[in-house]
């Protein structure tokens, strides 16, 4: 059985770059609300999934979704939906 790997690649940054983005504009507006978070990152980078379509092989909700069980896990411990693969 082939075991096929995650290899980080240009376009991971450049999604994080716009999560980043819209993670920083919510708490700088004042929303710590995990779910509004989430829902942020992955609208915004769904409206401009073109430029991460290609080369991605995740999709914005999955990217929504690890950072929501990664605020999750930070602000109340083990207690996250764990939607996504193990959070570093």
């Amino acid at each position: 059985i082939s075991m096929v790997q995650w290899m980080p690649q240009e376009v991971h940054v450049q999604m994080a770059e716009s999560a980043k983005g819209s993670y920083m504009r919510c708490r700088t507006n004042g929303d710590d609300d995990v779910m509004s978070i989430m829902m942020a990152i992955s609208e915004d980078l769904e409206k401009n999934w073109s430029l991460y379509d290609a080369d991605a092989f995740v999709n914005a909700w999955d990217v929504g979704n690890y950072v929501s069980d990664y605020l999750a896990k930070r602000i109340v411990g083990s207690d996250a939906c764990e939607c996504s693969s193990e959070i570093f």
